[in-house]
């Protein structure tokens, strides 16, 4: 049993983000494709997701990390000291990331 945590449309393809080790399933026309963090089955649990106007995707997962979901791969960018549970750009091109606790820009 896994938990769907999130699902928001990117371009043309929607995302849901599992709880539970479910990872990340791209939905395309009708085709489920499941994408894994390989290098820690722990951080296969998504928060929160921002799609990028250039297809990509920056990622939350519950160990706190950020990733950017790029061409089937995931790219580590950074861990927060608190679980993000959003992910925006503003109008200006900033990402904010909000967290149980903060803001940050």
């Amino acid at each position: 049993n896994k938990y769907v945590n999130f699902l928001k449309p990117a371009g043309e393809k929607l995302y849901a983000g599992f709880l539970f080790g479910g990872g990340l399933v791209e939905i395309d026309h009708q085709k489920n494709i499941p994408h894994f963090i390989k290098s820690n089955a722990a951080a296969n649990e998504f928060t929160c997701m921002h799609a990028n106007t250039d297809g990509t995707l920056f990622l939350c997962n519950t160990m706190n990390q950020i990733y950017l979901f790029r061409k089937d791969s995931f790219i580590y960018m950074t861990t927060l000291p608190q679980r993000a549970t959003a992910i925006e750009r503003d109008r200006w091109n900033n990402l904010w990331i909000a967290t149980e606790w903060e803001l940050f820009f």
